[in-house]
């Protein structure tokens, strides 16, 4: 699944804070494929290092999301737990670095995954997937309207599953950004 959603972009053709993007194809396949924590991080942090720099969005930060959105289901647990993470970033993102990337492209790009964030809050996921989860469908909620009343349904399902106070805190946050204002 990885490869072909790779070969759908000319990386090499991409800036990123560190030049181009001709690296990210093998740490984005390194990512997917990791069994460790330890090799996840690894990778995760390589790409971190190529497409962000301190909230900023570089031009590989699109690409990036989709070809994670694409893999997340298919990743052994570190790697999806590592993906998410880069993905919360991506979508938290305020700025960029040219105009072009557009930080509401790169949240939409995020919003597409919003089906496997969803199914990461039904309690089968650890505290630290489900609060990348949590943010996720947030962003996904807010970034497409038309996803705004199922990441509301399922931050309330979530509840049930929510083991922790501090997740049942990021739960009532994220649903009052999501729900309208009286």
């Amino acid at each position: 699944m990885i490869d072909a959603e790779l070969s759908r972009f000319d990386w090499a053709k991409i800036p990123s804070y560190v030049g181009d993007s001709s690296s990210l194809p093998a740490a984005l396949r390194g990512l997917v494929a990791a069994v460790t924590a330890e090799e996840a991080d690894t990778f995760r942090e390589r790409i971190e290092f190529t497409i962000l720099e301190v909230g900023t969005l570089s031009a590989a930060c699109l690409p990036v999301a989709e070809c994670l959105v694409a893999a997340l289901v298919d990743m052994p647990a570190d790697a999806r737990l590592a993906a998410l993470d880069l993905l919360v970033q991506i979508g938290t993102a305020t700025s960029h670095e040219t105009d072009a990337v557009d930080p509401a492209e790169c949240r939409k790009a995020v919003a597409r995954g919003f089906r496997s964030y969803a199914d990461g809050l039904k309690g089968m996921s650890s505290a630290d997937e489900m609060i990348s989860c949590i943010d996720l469908v947030a962003i996904a909620g807010a970034a497409e309207p038309s996803l705004r009343p199922a990441a509301l349904l399922a931050l309330e399902g979530a509840r049930a599953f929510a083991p922790l106070r501090h997740l049942l805190e990021l739960i009532d946050n994220s649903v009052t950004d999501l729900s309208p204002e009286p």
